[in-house]
This record gives C-alpha cells, sequence and structure tokens, in this order.
C-alpha cells in the first residue's frame, strides 16, 4: 500500500523518547514495501473516508469511460469557435480572405 501525504514533518529517532525534526514537506510519498502499518487517530471515521474514497475512484472511472473529459471539451469547444469565426471572416474556404 503506498501512501501519499501532505503537510509532513520528517523526525529521526534519538535517544531516549525524543525525536528531532529533521525537514517538512508539503508533498511525501512512501512505497508500500516500506510501510510497516499506519496508525489512523481514534477521532478519524475510517470507514466514512473509505466509503468518499471508493465513490470518488468509481465516479471517475465511470465519466472516463463514458463522457469526454471537462478539459477535452474545452479545446474542442474553442477548436470549434476558432473555425466559425475564420469561416465568418471568409477566411476559410476559398484559400483567400473575401475583398470588402
Amino acid at each position: 500500500m503506498n501512501v501519499d501525504m501532505a503537510n509532513v514533518t520528517l523526525t529521526v529517532p534519538t535517544s531516549g523518547d525524543a525525536a528531532s525534526p529533521v525537514g517538512r514537506f508539503e508533498q511525501f510519498h512512501i512505497q508500500g514495501r516500506q510501510v510497516r502499518y499506519v496508525h489512523v487517530p481514534d477521532d478519524v471515521d475510517m470507514m466514512a473516508a473509505l466509503k468518499q474514497k471508493l465513490e470518488e475512484l468509481q465516479g471517475s472511472r465511470g465519466q472516463s469511460d463514458s463522457k469526454p473529459s471537462g478539459m477535452l471539451l474545452l479545446k474542442t469547444r474553442q477548436l470549434r469557435e476558432k473555425i466559425l469565426r475564420r469561416k465568418e471572416g471568409g477566411l476559410l474556404g476559398r484559400g483567400r480572405p473575401r475583398q470588402p
């Protein structure tokens, strides 16, 4: 299980119970083979979090198969508008612009 985290403070154990901070990271990724266990605080409802993530994943898979992405729609619209502007200006179809 890969783990992705945000706003991470990396610490290194020192003698005794103290740990000294080494660095802060906005994004941090740990490969699954390095994960031994994950401690989840008691105030986190894991079932609700897992259900929400599952719904997000199922929703994104369903959309990608049946509907084009928003970016694709936007680029298609922009291209269509550009072609229409050229047609209206007489730039398409005859090889040269219309003379007024």
